[in-house]
């Protein structure tokens, strides 16, 4: 998934719309947040911040083991609050949500940029919890401490035709980034093509090479895949196992491996067999070949058996040519035919 842009976390917020005025009823810790708001007149949402996105999914990943400090103080805060406002500040990749109640209110701010963050703040802004707390040369995110946005940039929502120029590399380091930089080109570089690129009606897409818009773009000769919504599209972007399917699949994973482990002894066995009876099956051919002479063995071992011991009869068979050795302890007598 790309980075989100200025126009991406507009549409998001967009969509994160119908959210307001529900209650936070759950909030879980999976390497992000997910917030679990319910409208009575609506149902269920969940909003999912992972590093630098943010997006209604419609699933719910595993909850991790630990629960991080911030989660601890939004479920200690928050939770049964009314999400009364969800903003985008100014054209800047920060969504502040605002949670209240008739005596208390509350600010989440989420950044969405760099590595992302996550601040919770009280209503005079002074930080509360911090997903990462980080200090910079302009400002500080510290528990105790108030709650400082960055420095101020150019609102990219309005600028003027004088700052727009048909310069992509231009573009890209006013503000614009790589992608939309591109797109004003495609729309012909000039201050037309920027406005229409900001008023351009929200239609969701995904392109062949996997990039998703909340807005059709003009750099692509493609139609692309629409959807319903921005968010659907960042969800398809990775892959959610619910927790039951992981489970069954683990079980079922187990018992094919047994089976196989079973099949695998099984086959190792009948080949064996199958060895072992080639073998009795040479031999036995080769004992009913040479049976008069094995016979014949046998009737004079049995006579000499009758005068002398097994020790004395190895000893004067020394050197016999078919009566090779002879074992007084377990009475095997090795013959060569």
């Amino acid at each position: 998934m790309k980075e989100l842009n200025f126009l991406d976390v507009r549409f998001l917020v967009q969509e994160l719309q119908q959210c307001v005025n529900a209650r936070l009823q759950k909030v879980y810790d999976e390497g992000g947040l997910l917030l679990v708001v319910y409208l009575s007149s609506v149902g269920k949402f969940m909003i999912r911040v992972k590093e630098d996105l943010i997006w209604l999914t419609a699933y719910k990943p595993e909850a991790g083991e630990k629960l991080s400090g911030l989660c601890q103080s939004l479920r200690k805060r928050i939770v049964g609050k009314k999400l009364t406002m969800i903003e985008q500040i100014g054209s800047e990749r920060i969504v502040k949500f605002t949670w209240q109640t008739k005596d208390e209110l509350f600010f989440l701010f989420v950044e969405l940029f760099g590595n992302g963050n996550i601040i919770l703040t009280d209503n005079d802004q002074k930080v509360l919890a911090a997903r990462e707390e980080r200090a910079w040369k302009d400002r500080e995110i510290r528990r105790g401490k108030q709650y400082v946005l960055p420095p101020e940039q150019r609102n990219l929502f309005k600028l003027e035709a004088s700052e727009i120029r048909d310069d992509e590399r231009y573009l890209a380091k006013f503000g614009f980034g790589s992608l939309l930089a591109k797109e004003i080109i495609a729309r012909g570089g000039n201050y037309q093509a920027y406005q229409s690129l900001i008023d351009e009606k929200f239609s969701p897409i995904k392109y062949g090479d996997g990039l998703v818009s909340p807005i059709k773009l003009e750099q692509y000769k493609e139609l692309g895949a629409p959807a319903e919504s921005f968010s659907s599209l960042i969800d398809s972007s990775f892959e959610f196992v619910p927790k039951k399917e992981v489970k069954q699949l683990s079980a079922f994973d187990k018992k094919n491996a047994k089976l196989s482990d079973v099949i695998k002894k099984q086959s190792a066995t009948v080949n064996k067999l199958k060895e072992e009876a080639a073998d009795c099956q040479v031999k036995g051919d080769f004992m009913y070949e040479h049976f008069q002479e094995l016979q014949e063995l046998l009737d004079h071992l049995k006579k000499g058996k009758e005068k002398m011991s097994l020790q004395d009869m190895k000893d004067k068979l020394k050197g016999h040519k078919v009566i090779k050795d002879i074992d007084p302890k377990t009475n095997d007598v090795i013959v060569e035919l």
